[in-house]
């Protein structure tokens, strides 16, 4: 079991090898050996952080320091929303986790961990996901284990005595500022302190595509970094050509990497790292061998996070309306778009109900792009990810830098104009080669698959 955590009222390790921890008095926390972790001492007791918590200011300080100085339990809420990575800090009776539920925290109501196998047996067939759904991730707060649930991006949890539950908190700290400028020099200062961060601790290395947020993480890096900065593509068959042409285009010297033989074990470890709640490319990147390679001291940035800066089809817009008034049965029909099963819509019911109990001032689709598309979807991969030796980690998961991305005015979400700005202010180079560009081959590829599912016996 790589890089896992389980926490339960049991002394004994669950594997050879794994380090306990005693919590409060009924609680032990054991963490397997290739877990990144560490202990420090607050408030005259032992806080542990596990995971790659990343700073955002005072980069020349870790996380852990800044830690050790709060003068009262609740101020490590405020700490930590200078944090990015994906982390989780164990302290007193809270368990914390990063803003995007990126770490993955699983309970039920006596034992919280890192992947849902930990605490129970599934009670759905492996195959509850296709690919041909719109949504190919289980949604949240629901998981397929029975009585287990899956932490929501505005949620905590208190160990009390004999059972964990879970508490409400505000994740995202409100931002005042509306002038566009201003919110671009914080928010580019933010991006800007997580990479240099990075750097100091591991090779950086950038996922990157055709498209816009590959393209900011890269700027930002060179920017950081110097001139060189390595990067990477996974190649598969039905990736666009722009996305084939474009990194090369970007840095001559990124690394496209082709698949292997397919492996039907590690595809199968893979589905069960991530508890079969998604289908998504990385489990058949990992599957042919696509992240083999990569070496513990490296960190993969991606930008699962950076949507959040703009407008995007995976926001929903135009699929959803905003809903006004209680009916979770009707929300649950009217969302699911005939896309989910029985088991989805109940996830689903719970998950309004949790967000009309409380009431968040957020942009709807962006927060529920936030709880589910990142705390589902993006957590589930994530999770699939702690298989590889390297670290992954999506730049802009700290609760501060988040919120100013929601403060972009609309009119410069619909162009993505954070990102513009940044790249021509930094590296306008990248500007010169088309974004998220479709060729006619892209074309032909995509109506041949629509032709084929319209009419599958005839041949094209």
């Amino acid at each position: 079991m790589k890089k896992q955590f389980l926490l339960n009222n049991n002394n004994g390790s669950p594997f050879e090898g794994w380090s306990s921890y005693k919590m409060q008095k009924k609680w032990v926390l054991h963490i397997s050996p290739d877990l990144i972790y560490e202990t420090v001492d607050v408030l005259n007791e032992t806080a542990i952080i596990i995971g790659i918590p990343t700073k955002t200011i005072d980069i020349d300080e870790s996380p852990a320091n800044g830690l050790s100085k709060i003068k009262k339990k609740e101020e490590i809420f405020e700490v930590v929303a200078d944090w990015g990575g994906r982390w989780a800090v164990f302290f007193q009776d809270l368990i914390l986790s990063d803003v995007g539920a990126l770490r993955g925290i699983f309970f039920d109501k006596s034992s919280a961990a890192s992947q849902p196998a930990l605490i129970a047996e599934p009670v759905l067939g492996e195959e509850i996901i296709s690919k041909n759904y719109y949504f190919n991730w289980c949604l949240t707060p629901g998981t397929r284990f029975n009585n287990v649930k899956k932490l929501l991006v505005h949620q905590y949890l208190l160990m009390k005595d004999g059972f964990i539950e879970p508490v409400f908190k505000q994740a995202l700290p409100a931002i005042s500022y509306s002038d566009y400028e201003y919110i671009y020099e914080l928010l580019s200062t933010r991006l800007e302190n997580e990479i240099s961060y990075l750097s100091k601790k591991f090779n950086i290395i950038v996922a990157l595509s055709g498209g816009f947020d590959s393209r900011l993480i890269y700027s930002i890096a060179k920017k950081m970094n110097g001139y060189k900065v390595n990067t990477y593509t996974h190649v598969f068959p039905s990736m666009k050509n722009s996305d084939r042409e474009v990194p090369s285009q970007i840095n001559k010297n990124n690394r496209f990497i082709h698949p292997k033989k397919f492996d039907e074990e590690k595809l199968k470890l893979f589905d069960y790292y991530c508890g079969y709640h998604v289908k998504d490319m990385d489990r058949d990147f990992y599957s042919r061998g696509q992240w083999d390679g990569f070496s513990k001291n490296d960190v993969c940035l991606r930008g699962g996070i950076l949507e959040l800066a703009g407008i995007s089809p995976a926001h929903l817009r135009g699929r959803i309306q905003t809903f006004v008034s209680p009916d979770i049965d009707f929300k649950s029909v009217l969302f699911s778009l005939n896309d989910f099963r029985e088991f989805q819509i109940e996830s689903l019911k719970e998950y309004f109900q949790f967000y009309y109990t409380n009431k968040i001032d957020v942009n709807y689709l962006k927060r529920f792009y936030l709880e589910q598309r990142v705390g589902g979807w993006l957590s589930y991969i994530e999770s699939g990810l702690d298989l590889i030796d390297a670290n992954s980690i999506n730049i802009g998961n700290c609760s501060k830098t988040i919120s100013l991305m929601l403060s972009i005015p609309s009119q410069m979400m619909e162009i993505k104009g954070f990102h513009l700005d940044y790249m021509y202010k930094n590296n306008r180079e990248v500007l010169k080669i088309p974004l998220n560009r479709s060729t006619p081959r892209d074309k032909i590829k995509y109506f041949t698959k629509k032709s084929l599912k319209l009419f599958p016996n005839k041949y094209f």
